[in-house]
Formats: structure tokens, C-alpha cells, sequence
């Protein structure tokens, strides 16, 4: 095995190496023992950005399954929304179509599509989270929580039309939702843990 001397040099061997997950902890490890600094995460660095469809994330999401009620109103309890992000799943006639929920510093819960506005219709127009940001898969864009729903244009998850919020809940229509099928067509999010 080459020993690489500076981090730089072995994290952007591991991308390549295309094993992102399992290279950065590997990474760290070598790293440490190369330079004799302490073992933690190395920052992201544009080398991970760049290879954004091998972004993994290190944190444990919830998935929720959402349905209308018999008004046809799909409500998301706010209270329910932390710092992780959770993802819920709706079927719009066959396909899922994915919401991520998240709370930003502020404590306001945010709440958006799980899908990228600029890299739709990608498979990998979705997003993971490293620490307290959001990464597309797609185009290694990241995010804070304050971005979430928040921008109705370029790169950011896709606020939801119609949506609005009442009594600590999230409303939307099931129609509104439905129209987002097309969006989801070609999508290939992770729908469960």
C-alpha cells in the first residue's frame, strides 16, 4: 500500500477509490496515524463534493408513510420534526413522492420535497444528510435547514405549492401532491431505512 503524507492527498484517494462511506472512516484512521493528529471526521472538502452521487449519510433517518384524510388534506405534525431529517413517503397513484422534514436552528420546523428544483428529473436528485446539512446526490449542492423549503427557484429542495401550516401542523392537499408525481418518475430515493 502507498502511504499518501497529507490528508488532502488520501481523502481524494478514497473518493476515487469510489467507497466513499467506508473510505472516510478508513481515511481517518490512516490519516491520523500519517499526520499523528487526533482520528475525527475530516471536513468536507470539495473532493467529496465533487463525487456527490457517493455521498453517504451518517446519520439515521426516520421514514414515515403519509396518507389524506377524508377532507384529502395530508397533515405532518411539526412537533414532530427534529434536527435529523425525516422523510415522508406519499403515494401519489403508484409513485412515491417524498417529503423531507427538518428543523432549523431557529427551532422553526421546515418541510419541503425531497427533490432537487435543478437536477429533477435525475434519479439522484435527492438528498442525504452529513452532520447539519443536507447534500444532493445529484450535484453535491449542500444545504442548511434554512434552505428547506424556503427557495422557489435553482438548486433547493422543492418547496410544495399549496402548502401551508396551521395549529403546529403542515397541511397539504393530496391533489397538490399528486401533481408532483412526474417529478418523482424517474426518482431513486431510498424510501425506507
Amino acid at each position: 500500500m502507498v502511504q499518501l503524507k497529507t490528508p488532502a492527498r488520501l481523502i481524494a484517494s478514497c473518493v476515487a477509490a469510489g467507497a466513499l462511506a467506508a473510505a472516510l472512516s478508513a481515511c481517518t484512521v490512516q490519516s491520523a496515524q500519517t499526520s499523528g493528529a487526533s482520528s475525527q471526521a475530516p471536513s468536507q472538502s470539495s473532493a467529496a463534493q465533487s463525487s456527490s452521487s457517493k455521498a453517504t449519510s451518517n446519520v439515521q433517518h426516520t421514514f414515515e408513510t403519509v396518507v389524506p384524510d377524508e377532507s384529502g388534506m395530508v397533515t405532518i405534525d411539526e412537533s414532530q420534526i427534529g434536527d435529523v431529517a425525516t422523510f415522508y413517503n406519499y403515494d401519489a397513484n403508484g409513485t412515491t413522492v417524498q417529503l423531507i422534514g427538518i428543523r432549523a436552528s431557529d427551532g422553526t420546523a421546515r418541510l419541503a420535497l425531497n427533490t432537487c428544483q435543478s437536477c429533477n428529473p435525475s434519479p439522484n436528485a435527492y438528498y442525504v444528510q452529513q452532520d447539519d446539512t443536507l447534500i444532493c446526490r445529484n450535484c453535491g449542492q449542500t444545504f442548511s435547514a434554512e434552505d428547506v423549503g424556503a427557495q422557489a427557484s435553482g438548486c433547493n429542495p422543492t418547496p410544495i405549492k399549496g402548502l401551508t401550516e396551521q395549529n403546529g401542523w403542515f397541511m397539504a392537499s393530496a391533489d397538490n401532491l399528486n401533481a408532483y408525481a412526474s417529478n418523482f418518475a424517474k426518482w431513486a430515493g431510498p424510501t425506507q431505512a
